[in-house]
């Protein structure tokens, strides 16, 4: 079971604004007690991971706000990790949805 993967989509609420990657990492870090590293992969793009949680999220980037994270999570404590990702987004006045590609393939 400890290659089991869920991947939720983080979006800001009806209510909710962009944030920065600093907001992110903060609430993250305020959620989950471990400071997440971030890895830029260019102006629009960047990795936000958790690597003692195994959650790693790929940020898309609107000028300096984030508008939207891919969260991956890993491992055998997905409930508990899902758990802190949802307190950080709520914090952030964000929302978390699980990211169901299956609906994306049955949509034609």
């Amino acid at each position: 079971m400890s290659n089991l993967m869920l991947e939720f989509l983080a979006i800001p609420a009806w209510n909710g604004a962009p944030r920065s990657l600093d907001d992110w990492a903060a609430a993250l870090k305020a959620a989950a007690g471990h400071a997440p590293t971030i890895d830029r992969l260019g102006p629009d793009e960047a990795w936000l991971e958790l690597a003692p949680l195994r959650l790693r999220g790929y940020a898309v980037i609107d000028g300096n706000l984030v508008s939207a994270i891919n969260f991956e999570l890993h491992g055998p404590n997905l409930e508990t990790t899902l758990g802190f990702l949802e307190s950080a987004a709520q914090s952030l006045g964000w929302e978390v949805h699980p990211d169901d590609d299956e609906d994306e393939e049955h949509d034609d």
